[in-house]
């Protein structure tokens, strides 16, 4: 659990540091830890990669399915609507946000097929 409160407080360090030890040890400090506790995360940046991925994943779906117009949309438009959204989270961290291209190196697809599941479940259905 400790290791979810660290990924989490260093988030607001990416657009400032990427996805770097020095964003987990700013996240350590945030939360009370010392900066020794980012060892605790076995991949260490890739495991903030993999955090922030997922929860721009999570909060994408949680707005789409929140949004009573996004329901209303024609698959096309509902497709169009996804991406502009997950886009605008990802905004604030775009001058690091290539560093996630890690994640393909290490788990080659199955980021891009999480996503693509969830907007096809919510575009079709």
């Amino acid at each position: 659990m400790q290791q979810l409160s660290i990924l989490k407080a260093s988030v607001p360090f990416i657009p400032v540091h990427g996805f770097t030890n020095k964003c987990l040890i700013n996240g350590c400090s945030s939360i009370g830890l010392s900066s020794s506790a980012a060892a605790i995360l076995e991949s260490g940046p890739l495991d903030l990669a993999v955090y922030f991925y997922e929860s721009c994943n999570h909060n994408l779906i949680k707005l789409l399915k929140e949004n009573s117009e996004f329901q209303k949309l024609g698959v096309t438009s509902k497709i169009r609507s996804a991406i502009l959204q997950r886009l605008h989270l990802i905004d604030p961290f775009l001058e690091y946000y290539h560093q996630v291209g890690l994640l393909n190196k290490v788990r080659p697809n199955i980021y891009c097929y999480q996503i693509h599941q969830s907007l096809y479940h919510l575009s079709c259905h």
